[in-house]
């Protein structure tokens, strides 16, 4: 017979403990990082460009992302009003398509592990899938805008370790995959990955 599956909460539980714990989670109410990322340029966004990125997070739920080029820099966010990107030409507009705006709203949140719950009223515990060369426990969570996303959790170390999101568009269902790698506590005993890779970038 196939294993028995834990239940969600447990799943959710497990991650944050491994993540440091909700009173160590708690402490922190700002976040500064740094990195480097290729961002998607040139016509269709096909040509990956290296860039510096600095994010500065507050909680609940601000944002503010800069990521330099040499020949440009692109600045996006979320704050009292929701997701936003600043064109080339200095506009700031919201992501065009609903369900991203939900999306990036979600992702803004300070306390996103501690709020999973809450984020996703109906949990559900798929199976255990391979990511790269480990099991993970697949929980499918069901947001208010109705689109289901999956999440992927270490069965052993209980840490998130991929997001898969299938988004509804007038071409066809679109593909959103985020792999978490490389955690390392990053101070006040919280740990954070420090590697992630997001297809479509």
């Amino acid at each position: 017979p196939p294993p028995a599956m834990p239940a969600a909460s447990e799943i959710i539980s497990k991650y944050i403990s491994a993540l440091g714990g909700e009173q160590n989670l708690h402490k922190i109410t700002t976040r500064v990082i740094t990195a480097t990322q290729d961002i998607p340029t040139g016509p269709g966004g096909v040509i990956p460009t290296p860039a510096t990125v600095e994010i500065l997070q507050k909680a609940p739920n601000f944002v503010l992302r800069t990521a330099k080029t040499k020949d440009l820099t692109q600045l996006s966010g979320t704050d009292a009003q929701g997701p936003w990107v600043q064109d080339a030409r200095g506009r700031v507009n919201a992501p065009a398509i609903a369900l991203e705006r939900s999306r990036e709203t979600r992702n803004a949140d300070f306390y996103e592990a501690l709020d999973i719950m809450k984020n996703f009223p109906k949990l559900t515990v798929e199976g255990i899938e391979k990511v790269g060369t480990s099991d993970a426990y697949v929980v499918a969570g069901i947001p208010p805008d109705g689109v289901a996303v999956k999440m992927y959790f270490d069965t052993k170390t209980g840490l998130l370790v991929r997001k898969y999101t299938l988004t509804p568009t007038p071409s066809g269902p679109s593909p959103y995959q985020v792999d978490y790698s490389d955690y390392r506590d990053a101070g006040h005993g919280v740990k954070y990955a420090y590697r992630i890779h997001m297809e479509p970038a």
